[in-house]
């Protein structure tokens, strides 16, 4: 999981402007400025994490991510931006935003559904990001949502409003500040960060539509997302497919090789050069996950083994104790007391 060395620079430059320094931001990053701004360099989930946490409490500004969102150039989105410039129809737009936005943030997908209504477009920030920095994600998710929302806006020069906007933010005194951004009552603390459009906006033309220039620039999004695959590791891609599906249960290692397009053995050998197994990556996101929901009090223990979906509340507990040397229930304890 890693972020847009470019992308945080951004930010940087964005948290100078209100005054903090970002020379102490750059640093925290682990980068110069110069490499931040290379187009290859890719910025660890920690790194970034810090740095948004860093910058949202020396700003004071509990909408640090809202407020970038709504200042940032509708250029910074660099080659999506311009494939949803060449695109014919809004719809088509969002459609190509959501298949290469891996391009920018491996850690929050885009999605496109069809409701009857129209179309549901949102962001859904993996779950292992949350459990490092739910403010990291919070910010991010509100930035991309209101700036998303903006570039939608531009592609055909009118003024139309949401049929419905949701974050899973807390409002905290923010539903006038946001109704503005977005022209609409937002629903907060909800399950997801999305926007609901009507069939006459995601079918309305854009005025800049270029099929031939699409075309281009498509083919061009295609050969970096595939330098970007080759560039990741087979863990963190298994991890995000994992995440990604929507299986009752944690998907084999059958249909995990099938969605990457690889064989099971092949799959195997390449996880042991990196000195894993698809078995210990199970192990390791069912952990991370206990402990998101440990931290939920709504939760109780035997409802969390069935959400990791083990057989037995004596097989969750003997896993759980085998990692972190506690029992689930004194780990919650340890995390209610501190």
């Amino acid at each position: 999981m890693t972020f847009s060395g470019r992308f945080l620079y951004s930010i940087i430059q964005f948290c100078s402007q209100q005054g903090m320094d970002p020379a102490k931001l750059i640093f925290q990053s682990g980068y110069t400025s110069e490499e931040l701004l290379q187009e290859e360099t890719r910025v660890s989930a920690e790194a970034y994490n810090s740095v948004i946490e860093s910058a949202a409490l020396g700003g004071d500004d509990i909408s640090l991510g809202f407020h970038f969102g709504s200042s940032m150039s509708l250029s910074a989105a660099g080659l999506v931006s311009q494939i949803s410039q060449s695109s014919a129809t809004v719809g088509e737009a969002l459609q190509l935003v959501c298949d290469y936005s891996n391009l920018g943030c491996r850690a929050i997908p885009m999605k496109v559904t069809q409701v009857p209504e129209g179309v549901l477009f949102h962001l859904e920030p993996l779950a292992v990001w949350h459990q490092q920095s739910p403010e990291a994600v919070r910010h991010t998710a509100e930035g991309m949502l209101l700036f998303q929302w903006r570039s939608f806006q531009s592609l055909t020069f009118q003024k139309f409003v949401p049929l419905r906007v949701q974050v899973a933010s807390a409002e905290m005194a923010r539903g006038t500040e946001f109704q503005r951004a977005f022209g609409q009552t937002v629903q907060f603390e909800q399950n997801r960060y999305s926007l609901l459009l009507n069939h006459a906006q995601v079918e309305a033309p854009v005025v800049s539509s270029d099929y031939r220039l699409l075309q281009v620039l498509v083919k061009h999004a295609e050969a970096k997302l595939a330098d970007l695959q080759q560039s990741t590791s087979l863990s963190d891609r298994i991890l995000q497919t994992i995440l990604q599906m929507n299986e009752p249960g944690f998907p084999s290692i059958e249909q995990v090789a099938d969605i990457l397009h690889l064989s099971v053995r092949t799959l195997q050998r390449k996880l042991s050069e990196e000195n894993t197994t698809y078995k210990s990556l199970l192990e390791e996101l069912r952990f991370s996950l206990a402990n998101t929901y440990l931290e939920d009090g709504n939760l109780s223990i035997g409802e969390i083994a069935d959400l990791l979906h083990y057989a037995e509340l004596s097989a969750f507990s003997r896993a759980f104790r085998r990692k972190s040397g506690l029992s689930p229930q004194q780990f919650r304890e340890q995390r209610m007391a501190g």
